[in-house]
């Protein structure tokens, strides 16, 4: 009889565990470019949904534009799948501050639950709701904002109950400032990368090419780049002879720029391409260099670990916390204002180096990628947060 009644209590036990009300996640992305915060999100939110948890929902919300651009960044085979998800909200959420606003209002009335998790990544409604918050704040350094968008950043935090912050320094900042729920404020662990996406050569198999991923904008400081690189080609030409090649990858305002700074004759004989691509691992694959030149920092940047995944070695402003993700151990440096004289010394730096000192620097930027920047490590992290704040 006991037996019997401690069956039937397990049984019950085990019809409330599947049967009990799923939490929904909404996470929020408010632009209609695709960056490296962009892709960091819709990856968390896509992993998410392989792992069918049994607890939570995860719903990505952003405009028709910024999907359809995430989307054709995908394997052709899933493309379809993405389109027709139920977990996609295409609603657009960009433009101004008061558009922003009034549309998240109409959104909050007509989709979430009191009980749901709102997860801001970068913008914020700046209003309080019902349901819990976290807001990331992306951004590398307060120096990318002006003071407007600096307002915003700490006002957002304010309304948040968990505050992710990229930034060491904002992170210490926002402690200082919110000192009533300091222990609520946490730095990102990483940025992740599809490594099975991203692959190698051995270096030794690898050309002498040397590329730039990213936008075309003046914190990448890529015009600044190309200014110099008429006396960069004459300072390496000799040294590096595998079919030696200078490659942009990208878009943004500085597109016809940059196509006209090349026409100069001081660039005839330089072997450049400047296009965007959708698939950056088909030439990362045979470089063997990549240059993140970022203004303020260059962590946790995508591109960058996409490169480190491929066995590039980075050439870095040193600046921020650059150091986390491009280590000492596998890259080379140069000041975040640099001039040629900065790159020669670092090609100066590489003709004291063997070949097979290049080879290990190449091969160790990948395993840095494979042991610090997955999607499960990222995905822990941030199911810790959304865990806190169901059980708060």
């Amino acid at each position: 009889m006991i037996i019997l009644i401690i069956l039937r209590h397990l049984q019950s036990l085990i019809i409330k565990y599947y049967m009990r009300e799923k939490k929904n996640i909404w996470i929020f992305l408010t632009t209609n470019n695709v960056g490296g915060a962009e892709l960091r999100f819709f990856g968390l939110w896509k992993y998410a949904n392989t792992k069918n948890i049994y607890d939570f929902n995860f719903y990505l919300v952003g405009s028709s534009l910024l999907f359809e651009a995430l989307i054709n960044k995908e394997k052709e085979n899933y493309k379809l799948e993405l389109r027709n998800s139920p977990n996609f909200f295409k609603y657009d959420l960009s433009g101004s501050y008061l558009n922003y606003k009034s549309q998240f209002k109409l959104f909050l009335k007509n989709n979430i639950a009191e009980k749901d998790i709102l997860h801001f990544v970068d913008g914020h409604p700046l209003i309080k709701t019902d349901a819990r918050q976290i807001f990331s704040i992306t951004q590398s350094s307060l120096r990318n904002l002006n003071i407007k968008g600096k307002i915003s950043q700490f006002i957002g935090a304010k309304y948040a109950d968990v505050v992710d912050v990229l930034d060491p320094n904002i992170f210490k900042l926002l402690k200082t400032l919110f000192f009533n729920k300091k222990n609520k404020v946490y730095i990102t662990t990483n940025s992740y990368c599809d490594v099975d996406k991203f692959e190698t050569l051995p270096f030794e198999d690898k050309k002498d090419w040397f590329v730039f991923l990213g936008r075309f904008e003046h914190l990448k400081q890529v015009d600044k780049l190309i200014d110099i690189l008429p006396d960069i080609y004459n300072k390496i030409k000799g040294k590096f002879t595998n079919d030696l090649k200078f490659v942009f990858l990208g878009y943004g305002s500085m597109d016809d720029l940059l196509r006209e700074k090349i026409k100069k004759p001081s660039f005839k004989e330089i072997p450049i391409l400047i296009q965007a691509t959708l698939s950056p691992q088909d030439i990362l694959k045979y470089s063997k260099f990549f240059f993140s030149l970022q203004l303020n920092n260059n962590y946790p940047s995508r591109s960058l670990i996409e490169a480190m995944c491929s066995g590039n070695i980075p050439i870095c402003t040193d600046v921020g916390q650059t150091k986390w993700l491009a280590k000492p151990e596998f890259s080379f440096y140069v000041p975040e204002y640099f001039t040629f004289t900065d790159f020669e010394k670092v090609f100066n730096d590489m003709d004291k180096i063997s070949k097979q000192d290049l080879t290990k620097k190449g091969a160790l930027a990948r395993q840095t990628v494979m042991n610090e920047h997955t999607i499960e490590k990222m995905f822990d992290y941030y199911f810790d947060k959304y865990k806190q704040l169901t059980s708060a």
